[in-house]
């Protein structure tokens, strides 16, 4: 069976203002983006902070509060136009097609229900022993209990690894990870992007990275977009990415980069 060339993810046009009803005015966090990404693609969104990405990530499923943001333009996910589905239609869409991955981990799991509850209500359904599969790939012990365990009772680190295994679980078409590494050393890092990786190469699905990390983008992405102060400023291949020398912002953007990297080692 051959299967659609149809983009798992189609932006056009998009933008997001915030509304400000003290004063009376409206910013443009994301304004006028385009861009698509095909199944079995890793796309990355990489831009310094304050650049809109959060805001866009958010954006796509509508994850921004209606009163204080207002979203125009479109969004299609598997064929269906986001900003015109109703609330439960939406939830479906979440649920089976749409896994996020959140900064904060701990602001993604219920603080009163055991890890276990929360990642085997999963669709997949998944076995104590596909779980230690996935738990070992992240370097997670299972054997310390982790599902009979509380989110308070875990480090920012371990949490952020079982949001991805809860990701991944849900068998998606789609996974927006939003600075899912943030928060982890580089070692943990690479581990962590490798498994979302390996999902996308497995399934077929596609990866939306939102980051601030250049080595991470450069080393995992198949395209990688440029955000600036919510606009797309340029999208590249991975191979040309570094090769950009005629793009000022890009090399102002790549030298501070490694400034700050070389500082912190």
């Amino acid at each position: 069976m051959i299967e659609s060339k149809q983009p798992i993810l189609q932006v056009d046009s998009l933008s997001v203002k915030k509304c400000d009803d003290q004063t009376s005015t409206t910013k443009y966090i994301v304004d006028n983006i385009s861009f698509s990404i095909q199944l079995s693609e890793f796309f990355t969104i990489l831009g310094e902070n304050g650049s809109g990405k959060s805001t866009l990530a958010y954006s796509l499923i509508k994850l921004l509060k209606p009163s204080a943001f207002e979203i125009s333009g479109e969004i299609i996910i598997k064929g269906q136009r986001i900003l015109e589905l109703s609330e439960s239609n939406l939830n479906v869409i979440r649920k089976n097609e749409v896994s996020y991955i959140f900064q904060n981990p701990y602001s993604s799991f219920d603080p009163i229900r055991r890890i276990g509850n929360q990642l085997f209500n999963s669709k997949s359904g998944s076995s104590s022993e596909i779980m230690s599969e996935h738990f070992n790939s992240l370097k997670l012990n299972s054997d310390n209990n982790i599902l009979k365990k509380f989110p308070f009772q875990l480090s920012g680190g371990m949490l952020q690894r079982i949001s991805a295994v809860r990701a991944v679980l849900s068998n998606p078409k789609l996974i927006i990870a939003d600075e899912p590494t943030s928060a982890l050393d580089k070692p943990i890092s690479n581990l962590f992007m490798e498994y979302l990786l390996t999902y996308m190469k497995k399934s077929g699905a596609a990866v939306l990275f939102i980051t601030q990390d250049f080595d991470l983008a450069v080393k995992y992405s198949s395209r990688i977009g440029v955000l600036k102060d919510g606009v797309l400023h340029s999208i590249h291949n991975q191979n040309q990415f570094l090769k950009s020398h005629n793009d000022v912002y890009l090399e102002k953007l790549i030298n501070s980069y490694k400034y700050i990297y070389r500082t912190e080692k």
